[in-house]
């Protein structure tokens, strides 16, 4: 079993179990996960209270999990979106990073994938995934 490594978040003020995460940085400086979500994109704001619908630090190479999304309907006639976002938690600042390779399945279906880069070229990631917009064409939702 993990020894808990607890640090406070220097924004909301809660504490926040690294598990296995790296963070290298001033103490003073750590802002968690949920609130470096909720000020990565000024464009798109996470709809409080309930917005973030699943947080989940990496720490095996496959992660799977349900997510029961019963008012998806509702939120698209709203023209509400889902975004799926990976954030680098050893830093100074707020940034995505993405896994070298991903892929996102809904109800059987791939929304999206991520590959790795070909041998000598660097992969230049996408700011954020919105779900509907990657899976237009496919019916999963």
């Amino acid at each position: 079993m993990l020894a808990a490594r607890v640090l406070k978040c220097t924004y909301c003020f809660t504490d926040f179990d690294l598990q296995t995460a790296e963070y290298t940085r001033a103490l003073e400086n750590f802002w968690c996960p949920l609130c470096r979500f909720r000020h990565m994109d000024p464009f798109n704001a996470i709809i409080e209270p309930s917005g973030i619908l699943r947080q989940h630090m990496f720490m095996r190479p496959t992660v799977t999990f349900n997510l029961d999304l019963p008012d998806l309907k509702a939120w698209r006639k709203e023209d509400q979106s889902i975004f799926c976002r990976c954030v680098k938690v050893n830093s100074d600042i707020t940034s995505q990073v993405w896994p070298t390779k991903l892929i996102m399945s809904a109800n059987g279906a791939e929304v999206f994938r991520i590959d790795p880069p070909e041998e000598g070229h660097v992969r230049r990631d996408a700011r954020d995934l919105e779900l509907h917009t990657c899976a237009r064409h496919r019916q999963w939702y």
